[in-house]
């Protein structure tokens, strides 16, 4: 037996008239016109759109990230086992799964609690160390 709301959604889906995403060619100026009523399919056509028209002229980057970009070192990063324990810890925790600045930083606040002794780097900070 099917629940309530699959029965809704499926109704729901028999309902909306399928959609062609935008066609810039159609002079219409309307920005959600061609999109699917569907939130998780209206999003992703939206990101596809934004890929599509991505230029390094209008991306959200910082002056810092821009020159970045453009002058990445020329160097590895060296490490001392010895001296950089709380730096390389950092690294381990963003590269074994924490690779979002969120879950980064709220290990790292765990973590502060737990050892307020150690000296861990924030995401933004751990982004300018490396």
């Amino acid at each position: 037996m099917r629940s309530l709301d699959a029965l809704a959604r499926e109704q729901e889906l028999q309902n909306q008239q399928p959609q062609a995403p935008p066609n810039k060619d159609n002079g219409n100026n309307d920005p959600s016109a061609g999109y699917s009523r569907i939130d998780n399919v209206r999003i992703a056509q939206q990101f596809i759109e934004a890929l599509k028209n991505a230029d390094i002229n209008n991306a959200d980057l910082s002056e810092e990230a821009m020159h970045n970009l453009f002058n990445p070192p020329e160097f590895p990063l060296e490490l001392d086992s010895e001296v950089d324990v709380d730096l390389i810890h950092c690294l381990c925790l963003f590269l074994h799964g924490h690779n979002s600045a969120k879950h980064y930083n709220e290990t790292i606040s765990d973590l502060r609690a737990r050892h307020p002794e150690d000296d861990l780097l924030s995401f933004e900070q751990l982004k300018r160390t490396i």
